[in-house]
């Protein structure tokens, strides 16, 4: 690859997207559409290069379901100089080679692009809040209520996948009963999926779909 950014500006973009940098994220999400698009390009290795001529390289996990830049990410704040939450412009040049084209300071969450997991906005997404405690997380099952019962039901799911901020993904199946009491339960391997996801007793976790191109995938985060 060049090693001047200058040189990279010379050369027309195959593509861009728009990421967030969050403190509170150890990983960056990718857009899912592009990901998509350049599949057989990307490799598990991403460098980054800004004005200044500073590289960085970040590691990909090439997932379908949940694309993430993952060892080398939290370190980008210090090599690039961001701060706490930054917005960030990837521009893409072909065999995993990136332009950090523009970052700004993420002052709303209303900047954060519609595939994130932080996107939130009514009739475009549905959230769900579950709070672990002590008598739940030792279970295999979880018995939900409310609303989040009524739309794990009306969408007809038999199963659901979660994403969670440490990239590990887990499949619930859903078991449903009328009788003699009506009841939505989802495992087995709640409590695995707490293990896993490194969640404790006393978080309050929000269980994200979104509607506006619905799936049986749902972002999964503590809420500060």
């Amino acid at each position: 690859m060049m090693s001047l950014y200058s040189d990279y500006l010379k050369l027309t973009p195959m593509a861009s997207f728009t990421a967030i940098y969050l403190s509170n994220q150890i990983f960056g999400e990718v857009d899912p559409y592009f990901a998509k698009e350049y599949d057989s390009d990307l490799l598990e290795s991403w460098s980054v290069i800004d004005y200044k001529d500073k590289l960085h390289v970040v590691a990909y996990n090439k997932s379908s379901i949940r694309p993430l830049l993952t060892h080398g990410w939290s370190e980008m704040k210090d090599v690039f100089g961001f701060e706490t939450n930054q917005e960030i412009d990837f521009v893409y040049y072909g065999k995993s080679v990136f332009g950090l084209m523009c970052s700004k300071t993420l002052d709303c969450f209303c900047q954060v692009p519609m595939y994130h997991s932080r996107f939130v906005k009514i009739g475009y997404t549905m959230e769900f809040y579950i709070n672990v405690t002590l008598d739940n997380i030792v279970k295999p099952f979880l018995n939900v209520f409310g609303s989040f019962e009524d739309y794990l039901r009306s969408c007809n799911f038999e199963f659901f996948i979660v994403c969670c901020d440490n990239g590990t993904m887990h499949s619930f199946d859903i078991a449903l009963t009328e009788i003699p009491f009506r009841t939505t339960t989802i495992g087995i391997g709640w409590d695995d999926f707490c293990t896993r996801g490194e969640f404790f007793v006393g978080d309050l976790l929000c269980f994200k779909f979104t509607l506006f191109n619905p799936t049986n995938v749902a972002f999964v985060f503590k809420i500060s």
